[in-house]
């Protein structure tokens, strides 16, 4: 879970809306919550900026001299989620793990205006109900106020897992041990939906060695419907998301090999499961076109796409143009890493 937090520093304009994602962050291992820095193109600065009416108004006036940071707490292994608006999403409740959560929170959102104070900033900005503004050292005392009740706190969340946990008992679980969906003849799942609860960090890495277990030839021959194993003849699809290939300049990909590798048991797979055609889609994030240091390298901030002359429909550049040159070069950039070539070899 991520709350909003921003820094509003002296001149000259700090511009991180025309940052690096993700560039920096500060740790507190015994606190269990880290803050990072983020940016966001300036509409989506306004979801996540504090004040309301005029005040929003004039706190999105002074963007260009805020700072955005996250404060990131991983939740507890299980929790709920509310269909309704008007729901909150995270509840003080008795269990002592939903209890730990929010005590880091609260840890979390009084250590942040130090930081940001420390590092020169004049007021620093809490996302909450009644704005949290906070512009000398009394102020902090007032965040325990601030960080009693949920109700009244901006939270974001990302990397959803469960809901469709795995189990041998189709009361308890979606999906039996084989990933079969229990009630279903050749419908499988493997994806961060099948955690019986939260990891409580970026699930990709496990969400890949998950596959790569439920791909295991072992562990397919062991797929039975109605205790004797479908060879039908049929079609398999295969849905790939969120590789995040970037150009490597500000952050790693996947090693190239395990391309390889997870291609060849997807044939594997496909083999035993007796598929006469293999539909593979690519879903979602699979090129990073943001994450890459070409925009600090080759433009100035009115040429990026979140900068300029801004369309107020889209909140984006207008100069298309060049918009579309800059991000064919950043992805040229990309398809020429060792991975992209590789997962292009594979398919």
């Amino acid at each position: 879970m991520l709350t909003p937090v921003f820094a509003e520093f002296p001149e000259p304009p700090q511009n991180s809306y025309a940052g690096i994602q993700m560039g920096h962050y500060v740790k507190h291992a015994d606190d269990a919550f880290i803050i990072e820095t983020w940016f966001s193109p300036p509409v989506g600065l306004a979801t996540a900026m504090a004040g309301w009416f005029d005040e929003h108004y004039r706190n999105m006036q002074r963007s260009g001299l805020l700072v955005a940071y996250g404060l990131v707490v991983g939740t507890s292994a299980k929790g709920r989620a509310f269909l309704s608006p008007l729901e909150s999403v995270m509840r003080p409740s008795a269990s002592p793990r939903r209890r730990r959560t929010w005590i880091a929170w609260a840890a979390g959102w009084r250590r942040s205006p130090p930081c940001c104070s420390t590092a020169g900033a004049r007021r620093v900005l809490l996302n909450t109900w009644d704005h949290g503004n906070i512009t000398s050292p009394a102020d902090i005392a007032r965040i325990r106020t601030l960080t009693k009740d949920p109700e009244f706190i901006t939270l974001a969340s990302s990397h959803p897992q469960g809901g469709n946990a795995i189990n041998r008992d189709p009361h308890r679980g979606v999906v039996d041990e084989s990933f079969r969906v229990h009630g279903y003849d050749n419908l499988y799942v493997c994806d961060a939906s099948v955690f019986p609860g939260s990891v409580q960090v970026n699930p990709q890495m496990t969400v890949m060695s998950l596959a790569r277990y439920a791909a295991s030839p072992d562990r397919i021959t062991r797929c039975r419907v109605g205790g004797v194993f479908n060879r039908r003849k049929r079609p398999m699809l295969v849905v790939i998301s969120d590789i995040h290939l970037t150009d490597l300049s500000t952050a790693h990909n996947v090693h190239a090999t395990a391309f390889d590798l997870m291609c060849k048991e997807i044939g594997t797979a496909a083999q035993a499961k007796g598929a006469v055609e293999l539909h593979v889609v690519l879903l979602g994030d699979i090129f990073d076109l943001v994450r890459t240091d070409f925009w600090h390298r080759t433009t100035t901030p009115d040429q990026r796409p979140w900068g300029g002359d801004l369309d107020p429909e889209t909140g984006m550049n207008r100069n298309t143009a060049l918009i579309q040159t800059q991000f064919a070069t950043v992805l040229a950039g990309v398809l020429a890493t060792p991975e992209a070539k590789a997962l292009d070899h594979e398919r």
